[in-house]
């Protein structure tokens, strides 16, 4: 699947505690004429001085960043907290959260993330699922619960 050439060029930051993670959905990304990775992340103070200087259309969000967590396990209090945060430094800001855990897709939706996707989705998956966020339609819950759906 390829996204639009006709659209602008959607800025996007990769936030993952993982190498290898970042690397595979760089790969992914930058294949997409319409899309440029304009940064990684590894824990939320390179995510917050990221976003400050960059203000970017979407941040691809692993809840377990470090910084992220304030217990052992993600709680949608500590990713509101971050989601609010990143949307006072870019108001504009639309936050996919991403994981290998789909558990963690309730969290996600109390956060006001924009979207979930999990890791072991296809590449095509998270492709429509940009498309969708930059064709506009986000906001309403989608009437699917699951993987690489918008609410």
């Amino acid at each position: 699947m390829r996204l639009d050439r006709n659209a602008f060029r959607m800025k996007i930051l990769l936030a993952d505690p993982h190498l290898e993670v970042r690397a595979a959905l760089r790969l992914v990304l930058e294949q997409q004429p319409s899309i440029c990775v304009i940064g990684e992340a590894r824990d939320t103070i390179e995510l917050f001085s990221l976003v400050t200087n960059e203000c970017p259309d979407i941040v691809i969000l692993d809840p377990d960043l470090p910084g992220v967590q304030l217990t052992r396990r993600v709680t949608s209090a500590s990713l509101t907290k971050l989601i609010e945060i990143l949307h006072k430094l870019c108001p504009a800001l639309r936050v996919i959260c991403l994981s290998s855990q789909p558990n963690v897709e309730k969290d996600c939706i109390l956060a006001n993330s924009d979207a979930f996707f999990c890791k072991s989705d296809l590449p095509d998956a998270l492709l429509a699922l940009l498309q969708h966020l930059l064709s506009g339609s986000s906001g309403e819950t989608s009437p699917k619960s699951g993987i690489g759906t918008p609410f």
